[in-house]
């Protein structure tokens, strides 16, 4: 099980908010998947979108402790029972590729443009 992050996740941003990937991921390998990246201030939004030109950036990670990990991050995220719906983001599993452009199955936090 994979985890692919993009903005104030990454290890990369310098953001404190990576800490919340400790002992429950392992850094694999930087990576992409295909979508947009939205810009709303203070952190970034994505989403996935199939055969388009633009790729989102970010690190991929081999899952640890799935509960553990999944319970800080939606948590973060604000896309769990503690918050309001419709929420911002939304877990899910899509298509990432790591440098050697090989597809991985990952978990990511895409933006929500469809939210009710």
């Amino acid at each position: 099980m994979y985890l692919f992050v993009y903005g104030t996740l990454k290890k990369s941003s310098g953001h404190d908010a990576h800490g919340l990937l400790d002992n429950d991921c392992s850094y694999q390998s930087d990576g992409y998947f295909y979508g947009k990246l939205y810009h709303l201030g203070d952190y970034p939004a994505a989403i996935e979108i199939e055969n388009s030109p633009e790729k989102v950036l970010g690190e991929l990670y081999s899952i640890i402790n799935a509960e553990n990990l999944f319970e800080r991050l939606d948590e973060y995220e604000e896309c769990n029972a503690n918050y309001p719906r419709p929420h911002d983001y939304l877990r899910k599993t899509i298509t990432v590729y790591n440098k050697q452009h090989q597809p991985f199955q990952a978990w990511c936090y895409l933006y929500n443009l469809t939210a009710d």
